[in-house]
């Protein structure tokens, strides 16, 4: 087994795989990844032949720390196909994808996995929560009937600077 980045041309072997593992190739976030922010570079693959049989996409993320900019990887789209797993294919990337971020000189990198107990054996903890609120519109014109001081509209990428600070 092989394992490296891939080539611009196997880019349709890691969207294959992914609309197999994940979203499929028609959902809006698949053509936006795959058209806007894929690149062959960051996608860590393994390979028997020909043929892709896991791959780890390193996509390059800053977090701040103190207020310095530190750079790292996030770990998306890890997946192995189906008729592989079992048989030590991520066991044999994770080690190639810790060595691509030591050659990176990143220190660290982050994973949001949707079963958190499948990579504990690859060292990865929990480093934050992520709280999910679920409150009807209709509580937000609340809000703005109570006080009279907001407005309710619909962000868009203008509005970013604002909701930096949020």
């Amino acid at each position: 087994m092989q394992i490296r980045l891939l080539e611009e041309h196997e880019l349709l072997k890691a969207r294959q795989l992914w609309d197999y593992c994940f979203e499929k190739k028609d959902s809006p976030f698949f053509k936006w990844y795959f058209s806007n922010y894929c690149k062959a570079q960051n996608v860590l693959g393994a390979f028997t032949g020909d043929e892709l049989a896991g791959m780890i996409h390193l996509n390059p993320y800053d977090i701040s720390l103190n207020k310095v900019k530190v750079p790292l990887c996030y770990f998306v789209g890890v997946a192995t196909a189906p008729h592989k797993r079992g048989k030590g294919v991520m066991r044999l990337m994770m080690k190639e994808a810790f060595s691509q971020l030591k050659s990176r000189g990143h220190f660290a990198c982050l994973l949001m996995p949707v079963m958190p107990g499948i990579y504990h054996q690859y060292d990865f903890s929990f480093c934050y929560s992520k709280l999910k609120y679920d409150m009807p519109l209709s509580e937000l014109a609340d809000i703005y009937r109570a006080s009279g001081n907001y407005e309710l509209v619909f962000a868009d990428m203008a509005d970013r600077e604002v909701l930096k600070s949020v």
